[in-house]
């Protein structure tokens, strides 16, 4: 309720209903009439629609990218995170980390991205596909498999690869989506 959240917080009830209608365009809570807001629950259904457009989104993002002769630049922050990537998936113990470095660096791919149309939908959807992005890369195994997506991609963008680039990204993608749908399904 809007009101307890108001007072939990000590601000007025105008930003918290702002940031619930916010929080709702998004998708991650509904607001219901004289009921509150709730958190929107997990969904498959929601799982493959999110994830199918993220997957072909940011496919196009990356190719955009890896394909622009200015890549150069954003090549050695690309190579430092996915490093970085890499070794956070080596130790099980960093999940949390891993998912949040992988947020960040799609942020930096997504701000180099020459289309600003992309970089606002890309925006958005990161926001909507978090909580089943901390689902898809939940095991050390699937952050394994989502670090040598991101050093395929890596290697593409050196190379001026925009197929591969594409490739890559729509694969780190569609692996995360199925790995959240099995997890959805055991629970």
């Amino acid at each position: 309720m809007e009101q307890e959240i108001s007072a939990e917080f000590g601000v007025s009830r105008g930003p918290v209903r702002e940031a619930l209608r916010l929080l709702e365009k998004d998708g991650l809570v509904t607001i219901l009439p004289r009921r509150g807001a709730q958190v929107t629950r997990l969904s498959i259904t929601e799982v493959r629609e999110i994830f199918d457009i993220r997957a072909v989104l940011n496919g196009l993002r990356d190719r955009q990218l890896a394909a622009a002769p200015g890549n150069v630049e954003l090549l050695p922050a690309l190579e430092l995170a996915v490093e970085r990537l890499v070794q956070l998936a080596r130790n099980p113990g960093d999940a949390d980390e891993y998912v949040e470095t992988v947020f960040e660096l799609n942020q930096l791919l997504n701000d180099a991205a020459p289309n600003l149309r992309l970089r606002a939908i890309l925006a958005s959807l990161a926001l909507q596909t978090l909580r089943y992005s901390r689902l898809g890369l939940s095991t050390p195994e699937r952050r394994l498999q989502s670090a040598g997506n991101w050093q395929r991609l890596v290697k593409a963008v050196r190379e001026g690869d925009g197929l591969e680039a594409q490739r890559a990204a729509e694969q780190r993608v569609l692996d995360s989506r199925d790995a959240a749908i099995l997890e959805l399904e055991k629970a």
